[in-house]
């Protein structure tokens, strides 16, 4: 679990491995590639490969986002009936 803060936000993302740490310079993607959800830029690493950098903020806010829409969905089905024993 990575802890981040966004804003006022705490949350933790769950993560299968940490690979190490590395200070990248980070590019924009520019117009070739244009705007990809999730991204927000890529770096070029000491070997040569590119790695993505995720757009955390954005993240976070989807997740509320889609989390609120949620609730507002289930506020409107109303309560789920009770079972009748038998």
């Amino acid at each position: 679990m990575v802890a981040v803060k966004v804003g006022e936000r705490q949350v933790g993302l769950a993560v299968d491995r940490l690979l190490g740490e590395q200070e990248v310079v980070i590019k924009g993607l520019g117009p070739l590639v244009g705007d990809v959800p999730g991204i927000s830029s890529a770096a070029i690493l000491g070997d040569g490969a590119v790695a993505l950098i995720v757009d955390v903020p954005a993240l976070v806010q989807r997740i509320a986002t889609d989390r609120v829409v949620a609730d507002l969905a289930d506020a409107e089905r109303g309560p789920e009936p009770l079972a009748a024993a038998s």
